[in-house]
Order: structure tokens, then sequence, then C-alpha cells
């Protein structure tokens, strides 16, 4: 019995020998194996620093870069959150506004230039405003304030150039144009008066002299062109500086537009096509200065003739929300799409170098003066539809009285 329990203790000291070296050895293991993930982490810890540091600092060297390239525009930037505070202002503004006195230049943005304003209609609408022009000690400030978008609007940037010396190029410019076409008027008058009465009056003896009859006959009709030429740049320059009076009374536009087709008959005949009108019954009367809507009507239809070699042209009259609409329609070679941004600017003539119509002879002002004429009396002018080989349409708009 003796022998039995000593056996059986043997076993139990035995047993808990292992018990205890498995234990250990289990401890040992998850203190490696913690050393081992302890280290990793220490890893994986320096690794996402070192990326953190590399981020930041290229995040760093991003913002300085975009920061030395705004501070160096040659435009005035401002940038404001939703609640209209600043949250940027490059140095060019400063230098913009360097004699505004006592003013601080944020009421002088805010109050003078109407920045806030446009600010809270941008972030309203979702989209630029209209650029604008402020005068301001002595500086001429062209405005434009766009919203930052990121989902919804989160502030603003508003654009400032001083547009003096373009400005005063722009004028001296027309001013030039305007003293030498008056200059050059009174001698090519002279000289088309002249070429008339040569034509009138020794018409027998021209006749026995072709040659010199095709000289006086190409005088004659060079010198119109140059006249109308003329007349062209002081009627753009006197528009250009609001120097047109504009007589705005009540009229029937249905009356003009037949007045000014009879007056282009000829050429429509000339060239064996038809001009057709159609309006809506009963229309009112247009609130305009009628004799500028007939020098509009006249270009308008007198390019859709000059244009239009076979088929037609039409006049259409209608009132279209509140307003009058007229629209020409030709039925010609048509305007190719990459050139239809042209039409309407200053001296951009409709050829085959830009349209794909004929070479015609004119100062390339025509559309750009009947833009200036229509806006001032508050209407819009624009090209509705143009296809080469499908014929144009142009509409304008007037007031109804």
């Amino acid at each position: 019995m003796t022998s039995v329990l000593l056996i059986a203790g043997s076993l139990v000291v035995a047993l808990s020998a292992i018990t205890i070296g498995v234990l250990i050895a289990v401890i040992l293991q998850k203190k490696r194996t913690q050393r081992r993930l302890e280290q990793e982490l220490k890893q994986v810890q320096a690794k996402m620093e070192a990326e953190v540091e590399q981020r930041t600092d290229e995040s760093h060297k991003a913002r300085m870069r975009l920061m030395t390239a705004l501070d160096n525009l040659p435009l005035g930037l401002v940038m404001s959150d939703n609640e209209d505070n600043i949250v940027y202002m490059n140095d060019l503004v400063g230098q913009l506004f360097s004699n505004r006195g006592e003013q601080s230049l944020e009421a002088l943005l805010y109050d003078t230039l109407n920045v806030r304003e446009k600010s809270q209609q941008c972030r309203r609408d979702l989209e630029a405003c209209e650029p604008y022009i402020i005068e301001h000690g002595g500086a001429i400030i062209r405005v434009q304030v766009t919203p930052i978008i990121a989902e919804t609007a989160i502030g603003t940037v508003a654009t400032l150039e001083d547009i003096r010396e373009v400005t005063q190029l722009q004028r001296t410019k027309d001013d030039f144009f305007a003293v030498a076409s008056h200059e050059l008027r009174t001698p090519l008058t002279a000289i088309c008066g002249n070429a008339a009465l040569i034509q009138q009056y020794f018409g027998e003896v021209l006749k026995a002299q072709p040659q010199i009859a095709d000289m006086i006959d190409d005088m004659h009709t060079s010198s119109v062109r140059l006249i109308e030429l003329v007349n062209d740049f002081l009627s753009a320059s006197g528009l250009e500086q609001g120097r047109v009076d504009f007589n705005i009374e009540s009229f029937s536009l249905i009356e003009l537009i037949d007045d000014v087709i009879d007056e282009i008959k000829s050429q429509t005949k000339a060239k064996g096509i038809d001009c057709e009108v159609e309006t809506s019954p009963n229309l009112p009367l247009a609130k305009a200065d009628p004799n500028r809507v007939k020098q509009v009507l006249f270009n308008l239809i007198g390019n859709a003739i000059k244009f239009t070699d076979q088929g037609g042209v039409s006049v259409t009259a209608a009132e279209r929300n509140g307003q009058f609409k007229v629209s020409v329609t030709d039925t010609g070679h048509g305007i190719a799409p990459e050139s239809q941004s042209l039409l309407f600017q200053k001296f951009q003539q409709v050829g085959t170098d830009t349209l794909s119509r004929d070479v015609t002879k004119g100062s390339g002002l025509g559309l750009y003066i009947s833009k200036l004429l229509i806006e001032q009396m508050g209407g819009t002018i624009e090209l509705e539809r143009s296809a080469p080989g499908e014929g144009s349409t142009f509409f304008f708009t007037l007031p109804i009285a």
C-alpha cells in the first residue's frame, strides 16, 4: 500500500512538473509573439508616421505653390466663406486700392464694390455672376464673383482686374477711328460726287472711251463703298461710347417691315428670289426707335438676300413671352458650326475664310452694329439656327408698347 502511494505521489509530481513546463512554454511563446507583434506594430507605426510626414510635407509644398501662384496673379483675388467672412486676399487687392484713405479693405470690397451682395447671389444661384465694372479712385475695376461648390456652395471667390490701361487704349483707338473717319468722309464724298457728275454729264463722251468709263465706274463704286465703311466706323464708335440718341416711340412693326421689303424689291428681283412676310394677326405696337429698327432689318434682310442664290427669304413677326420676335430666314449656304461664334463680333466678315458663304465686300460691322442697336433698345439678337446647305435664321426681340 505504501508502495502504491509512493508511486501515485511520484506521478502527481511528474504531471505537475509537466504542466508547469507546458505553462512556462506557453507563457514564453506568448511573450515571443507579443514582442514580435510589438515590433511589427512599431514598424507599421514608423511607416505610417513617415507617410504622414511625407504627405504633410507634400501638402505644405502644394499649399505654398498655390499661395505663391495666387499672390502673383495679375488679378486681385478675394475668397470668402458662407458667412461672408474674408478667408483669403492676395496682395494685389491692397495695391489696387492703396488710395482708399481711412476706409478698410473689407468695407470697400463689400460696400463700394458690392462683393457681399454678389456673393450671396452666387451662392443662391450656384453660378457665376455677370462681370461688372466699378470706378474707384481713378481705377476702373472689372469684378466677377464665382461660387466655390463642393456639392453645395461653401464660399465664393471674387476676381478684381484693373482695366484702366485697356479702357484707355480702347478709347484712344475709338477716338482715332472717329477722327480719321470724319476726316476721310469729306474727301470721299467729293470723289463720289465728282465721279457721279462725270458719269452724268460726260456719258456720251465716255461711250467712246470704254476704258476711261470703266475707271470712272470703279472710282464711283469704290468711293460709295468707302463712304459706307466710314459710316459704319462712326456708327460703331458712337454706339460704343453712348453718343447715339434713340427716339423711342410706339409704332407698327408690321408697317415698318413692309416698307423695308418694298425698298429692297429690286435686290430680290435682280437675284430672282422670293421675299415673303408672315405676321400674326392683331399684333400690338412695338416700343423702340423705328429708324434704328429699320437699320437692323436692312442689315439682316440684306445679308439674307446677298447670301441666297436659290429659294428665297422670309420675315416673320410674332408676339413671344411679352415681346416682339422678328425672324429672318434664308435658304442660302448656311454657316458652319465652328464659325458661328464669330457672328456679332467686331470686324468679323462673312466669307469663305471663316464661314461657308461667298466672300462679300463689307466692313464686318453690320451684325455688330445691329447687336448694339437692339440691345440699347432693350432687346436681344441671335442666330437661331444655321447649317451648311440649309440656310440660316436670325432673330431679334423688341419691347411691346
